[in-house]
């Protein structure tokens, strides 16, 4: 399956989507083997492939929308990192202080102040765990979620220490 999905992404002017499905009661939602499976690297790279021809694609016609109606928000970039040595895929989106933005759902959430003197980052699940409630789902397709307020410093303190890439 992970052959046919690449020679989709290759071959094809633009498939349907190379990401792994399973069935959860009665949706189909994105599926991963476990990080030890010995083709999780490949399966999430698939996956990373797929959403990162995705969100460009909104990102673009957000920005057209929101330059048209006169908006002042930034959507953030869906971004990925693959590791040399593991071949492990990493996603991240930048949340800056100070700017109303649209975050796409990644892996790693980068914070940085509007003043630009702090940059840390975190991981999603544990910014949803601490500063959940800042973060608005939009209903739109790949999944984006609003964010008007910035952490404040006991959120980031609750969030521990920050990731080192």
């Amino acid at each position: 399956m992970l052959a046919l999905a690449q020679d989709a992404i290759q071959k094809q002017p633009r498939p349907v989507s190379s990401i792994a499905l399973r069935l959860d009661g009665s949706e189909w939602v994105p599926w991963l083997p476990e990080p030890d499976h010995p083709l999780f690297n490949e399966f999430k790279l698939r996956q990373v492939q797929t959403f990162g021809e995705d969100y460009k694609e909104q990102k673009e016609l957000l920005d057209k929308l929101h330059e048209k109606r006169g908006e002042d928000l930034f959507v953030a970039t869906y971004g990925g990192i693959q590791n040399k040595e593991t071949g492990r895929v990493t996603t991240f989106s930048v949340w800056c202080g100070g700017i109303t933005s649209l975050l796409p759902r990644t892996d790693l959430i980068a914070f940085i102040e509007r003043n630009g003197d702090a940059s840390r980052m975190f991981g999603w699940d544990r910014v949803m765990e601490v500063a959940g409630g800042l973060l608005q789902p939009l209903a739109i397709y790949p999944p984006r979620y609003g964010v008007s307020e910035f952490p404040i410093n006991s959120q980031f303190a609750a969030m521990g220490e920050p990731i080192d890439l």
